[in-house]
């Protein structure tokens, strides 16, 4: 018998996804598998994701892994152009700690002027450079 994990390891996790053209269906579903990941091994208490291309279409909150396929069947809305502006805007508007932002891209769009108070991960798939933040690599199969 293995010893169970309780509690939360995080509070408000909010994962920013990239839906602009340049990223396509393979990408989307690499980005939903990073947000797996996140509500597995981080098991924040709130993880919101926000699809964004130029705009912030849609935000869907997740508890478990299984929301994934709430999200899958929904799709991904978008297909324009690139603002990470958005998504921070909704950051900035929440009540309540928000332990990091999490933003998966090609890092190909408009950045806001100044680093936000929380920490921003940047979920790289094109090797760009950001303006702050840490950068985690994801590594794209083809």
């Amino acid at each position: 018998i293995a010893p169970g994990r309780s509690g939360f390891g995080a509070d408000t996790v909010i994962v920013g996804i990239d839906t602009s053209g340049s990223i396509g269906p393979k990408e989307v579903n690499m980005f939903l598998a990073e947000v797996g990941g996140i509500l597995e091994d981080v098991r924040p208490r709130r993880v919101l994701v926000a699809w964004c291309d130029a705009k912030l279409h849609r935000v869907d909150e997740m508890d478990e892994p299984g929301d994934l396929a709430d999200a899958r069947h929904k799709g991904a809305p978008g297909g324009g152009g690139t603002s990470f502006i958005p998504v921070f805007e909704y950051a900035d508007q929440l009540d309540g700690h928000i332990d990091a932002l999490v933003y998966l891209t090609d890092g190909c769009g408009s950045f806001p002027q100044k680093a936000p108070s929380y920490p921003v991960i940047w979920g790289d798939i094109a090797g760009t450079v950001y303006p702050f933040g840490d950068v985690v690599t994801i590594p794209v199969y083809k």
